[in-house]
């Protein structure tokens, strides 16, 4: 299996039965991981669940049951009622249905998180006048700040408190069921394992060093990119078939002996030159070009990060380590790839990785990768540049102010490579 989808019991989550509904009224809008957090812990195993959408989200709804269906749910026990946003009573005949259609002894929770404030409005109101008949009724909503289930109090004029539960680090929700809310697929196969771990960690120490990195660029200039890039666009590799024949002398600056080394070791190269066709293949890379680009470029940046990430992964209670993912929207041409990702209960971690370290191009990197990690994981969505500037600090203020994203991104810098671990492990508890 591409993901390693984990269905365990959860023993950091609450025991939430007291809260759990016979019959469950969901808004859905246009995130759907709250409504997917609040049926995985607040619908009773054999209850009912209605999934009140607009015109505009009935897709997300249908991906919302399908995904229902596939955990077990019958087709008679997920019901989708269209409604109009911004009209009263359509909202509000949509909830007495709900309420008309169960036994007198059931239970009947709204969970508002998703939809339009005028829907959570009028559906509350809805249910609120049911309550008065003397039904059990129960409202939540999910905090994506602190990722808390908020419980209110049975009547808002009583004086009691809204109860909050801590769900942050329940396993019911895992990448897997992130794509399956969307709808979405995967255009390749994200990558468990780093690559090439000995050769990243090689490269990241050239890097440290500015006169070592001045003798590896100086080699992938004179002898990668003059004798694997086309004559006559400098900017494209040469095809497959002249590729294959192409065997590179080695870096001979003291400086690389130790990547050298790395090369040789993990790729299997014996011989006094660099195979690039054997090493493509050593690596699993079907084209050479594809090798060719990865030695060039900083791509090994993605392999520290996750392995970084797989060293906490147990303090943190991460899961679904993945690098190199690139969902791709069914039925449009529109993909793009978050370069490292983890999961934390049902939070999403995505991380960006690059060795520059022009401001520029950083912002619109971390801000890319902004947009598409909450797209995915929702407003509970973090986000992480790991990059080569010297001044993180300075970037994540200007990007704090840019994207009103305080505590939802953070910029580590080249100081801290050696560090990434504990970097990381610090901001994410």
């Amino acid at each position: 299996m591409l993901f390693a989808f984990n269905c365990l019991n959860n023993m950091s989550t609450p025991d939430l039965s007291p809260y759990q509904s016979d019959h469950l009224i969901l808004l859905v809008g246009g995130n759907p991981l709250p409504n997917a957090v609040a049926v995985a812990l607040l619908s009773k195993k054999a209850g009912d669940v209605t999934l009140i959408h607009s015109a505009h989200t009935f897709s997300l709804a249908q991906a919302l049951k399908k995904w229902l269906m596939d955990r077990g749910y019958q087709e008679r026990q997920v019901t989708l009622k269209e409604v109009q946003e911004s009209e009263a009573h359509t909202l509000y005949k949509a909830v007495q249905s709900v309420c008309h259609r169960s036994p007198e002894t059931a239970s009947i929770g709204l969970h508002y998180t998703g939809g339009t404030k005028a829907m959570s409005v009028h559906a509350y109101r809805a249910l609120q006048h049911w309550a008065k008949l003397n039904q059990t009724c129960r409202f939540s909503y999910l905090d994506a700040r602190t990722l808390h289930l908020v419980f209110d109090p049975p009547q808002a004029d009583d004086g009691q408190s809204a109860q909050k539960e801590p769900v942050g680090l329940t396993e019911n929700i895992g990448l897997k069921d992130l794509f399956a809310l969307h709808g979405w697929a995967l255009k390749n196969n994200a990558q468990a394992a780093p690559f090439l771990p000995q050769i990243s960690a090689a490269l990241m120490r050239v890097y440290l060093n500015p006169v070592a990195l001045q003798a590896w660029q100086i080699w992938q200039e004179n002898v990668l990119q003059k004798e694997c890039r086309r004559d006559d666009r400098p900017d494209k590799w040469k095809p497959q078939g002249q590729l294959r024949g192409i065997k590179l002398p080695w870096p001979d600056d003291s400086l690389l002996a130790d990547l050298v080394q790395a090369l040789q070791v993990e790729l299997g190269q014996t011989g006094d030159r660099l195979d690039l066709e054997a090493a493509a293949q050593s690596c699993g890379k079907r084209e050479i070009e594809k090798f060719c680009q990865w030695l060039d470029g900083g791509y090994w940046l993605e392999t520290i990060t996750l392995q970084a990430l797989q060293t906490i992964a147990s303090p943190c209670s991460l899961r679904d380590l993945f690098m190199n993912l690139n969902p791709q929207l069914i039925s449009t041409t529109t993909d793009f790839e978050l370069d490292v990702v983890a999961m934390r209960g049902y939070q999403l971690f995505a991380f960006s990785c690059s060795v520059d370290d022009g401001k520029p191009r950083l912002k619109s990197k971390l801000f890319e990768a902004y947009i598409r990690a909450r797209q995915l994981g929702g407003d509970e969505a973090r986000v992480v540049l790991v990059c080569g500037t010297d001044d993180p600090s300075g970037l994540e203020i200007e990007m704090h102010q840019t994207l009103s994203s305080q505590g939802q991104i953070k910029v580590l810098g080249k100081r801290h490579w050696l560090s990434l671990a504990t970097e990381l492990e610090t901001w994410i508890k």
